[in-house]
């Protein structure tokens, strides 16, 4: 896997993007035969895909959200949804391509642009990262010309960022965060990505820095409190340092 920070809260799981339920053992025979009675309720629809995907039958829960995709054409959950399992599953491109295809009709997608960068962390590809930087450009210029959507412009300058670091270009991520910091000093994202920027240049003093602002930033109970604790803090030492033997 490529060098990557995180930005903001990764896309959740594909188990987490529905309700919890029984374990899936328990439930698939009652779902396909709620499937034939049912096969057009949208709630149970939704019930078997979460079942499918607990089970690891990816491919199954794809037939079922384009059951889903004819009930729902204009819902734009389902297109996200998609992209999500063909990211589960590995099949990079299919996922890609969802993602591209969201934003062609909304340029703005925060979902999608995060989307494609997760994809882009996954499997290297300097010509499709590159795409995915015309996308978030392209997002960027739009927030900033549409005073009504600037909601997600700093999230959008966050993943752009990233796309520097996945491209091992750590100086240029390292100015975007300068500036990110300087617009809002108390956004506790752009020190955890400091610090794992820091880490791969060995840069150890400026690491020790960001992450004291991290942990005084970092509101309680927040998924990413504990990212810095001691097991994890070792394991990113150990990451950093591995990247560095590469790159000699």
């Amino acid at each position: 896997m490529k060098n990557s920070c995180i930005p903001i809260p990764p896309p959740p799981t594909i188990e987490s993007a529905t309700k919890e339920s029984a374990p899936a053992e328990e439930n698939e025979a009652l779902v396909v035969e709620q499937l034939h009675s049912n096969s057009d309720d949208i709630d149970e629809l939704k019930n078997s895909i979460e079942v499918k995907v607990k089970s690891r039958k990816i491919p199954e829960a794809i037939k079922i959200l384009d059951k889903l995709t004819e009930l729902e054409p204009d819902e734009i959950e389902w297109p996200l949804l998609r992209a999500h399992l063909y990211a589960h599953n590995g099949e990079f491109q299919l996922a890609r391509k969802v993602f591209h295809e969201m934003l062609n009709k909304n340029p703005s997608s925060l979902d999608a642009c995060q989307g494609l960068v997760n994809v882009d962390s996954q499997e290297e590809s300097a010509e499709e990262l590159k795409q995915t930087e015309k996308r978030i450009e392209e997002a960027i210029r739009l927030s900033k010309e549409n005073t009504e959507n600037t909601a997600n412009l700093r999230d959008f300058k966050l993943l752009r960022a990233q796309v520097r670091v996945l491209e091992g270009k750590f100086d240029d991520a390292l100015n975007f965060y300068k500036e990110l910091e300087k617009e809002d000093p108390g956004d506790f994202r752009v020190y955890l990505c400091q610090v794992l920027v820091y880490m791969l240049l060995n840069r150890k003093g400026e690491a020790e820095i960001s992450l004291e602002k991290y942990r005084r930033l970092v509101p309680e109970g927040h998924l990413f409190e504990r990212y810095f604790d001691d097991d994890s803090l070792n394991a990113a030492k150990a990451y950093a340092q591995k990247v560095e033997n590469e790159r000699n």
